[in-house]
């Protein structure tokens, strides 16, 4: 089982009015391919914020992360560019769907950035959307498509350029219950059948048992519960 990535005591400090505001300190661990981890904790104590520094949106103060091969706290922005395009799918609360582009076309459209045939990239979006049970919504755009529609073909997309890593930030924020539940299914279900390693970071605790393993962020740090 190969090391998808590897974080090395991560602090993340914020100045604000001559104070220091330590949101991360000394996060560590590590995630093996097809591993999922599922990070919980109150608003505001740095799930998000962790979830960014790994996916190259934004920086530590200091500590090291190895992604996929890459050590990011060394990369320039274009150099960023390329590993967030390649090598991380995201998927947010909000699902960020064009709107005058049908579901299908949404997920060919990353594939046909990176240099994909449009045979191929057609292709690969119809099993993509098969998988998610949409594709009898293919042609619809996401207006025509109901909330949690639209999370599970942002699922899809997250996908699309077959990344090692999945990074999910609150993905059934938005959702009912029902929906909710259908969204976490569909998810880790499509990521097992992919091989591809997790991290999700959530309020819902009743997701916790669903991964690999589970820490919660208090006081900045990991707590093993």
């Amino acid at each position: 089982m190969s090391k998808v990535l590897e974080v090395e005591n991560i602090f993340k400090n914020y100045s604000s009015e001559g104070e220091d505001l330590h949101v991360l300190q000394d996060i560590s661990f590590s995630l093996n391919s097809g591993e999922s981890l599922i990070i919980t904790g109150e608003s505001g104590c740095g799930k998000s914020t962790l979830l960014n520094i790994i996916g190259g949106l934004d920086s530590a103060t200091s500590g090291n992360i190895l992604s996929c091969g890459n050590n990011i706290t060394s990369m320039n922005e274009t150099k960023l560019t390329e590993y967030r395009k390649r090598s991380v799918g995201f998927i947010f609360q909000f699902h960020y769907l064009l709107k005058d582009f049908s579901a299908l076309e949404n997920l060919m459209l990353p594939l046909l950035i990176n240099g994909e045939s449009k045979k191929s990239a057609r292709e690969h979006a119809l099993k993509l959307i098969n998988d998610v049970e949409l594709f009898d919504r293919k042609s619809h755009f996401p207006s025509q498509l109901s909330g949690g529609e639209r999370q599970r073909i942002a699922i899809a997309r997250a996908l699309a350029n077959r990344p090692e890593l999945i990074l999910a930030d609150e993905p059934t924020g938005n959702l009912d219950e029902k929906n909710s539940r259908m969204v976490q299914d569909i998810l880790f279900k499509i990521v097992d059948d992919y091989k591809r390693s997790l991290i999700l970071v959530t309020h819902d605790s009743s997701i916790k048992n669903k991964g690999n393993f589970h820490y919660t962020i208090k006081s900045g740090r990991f707590v093993n519960l």
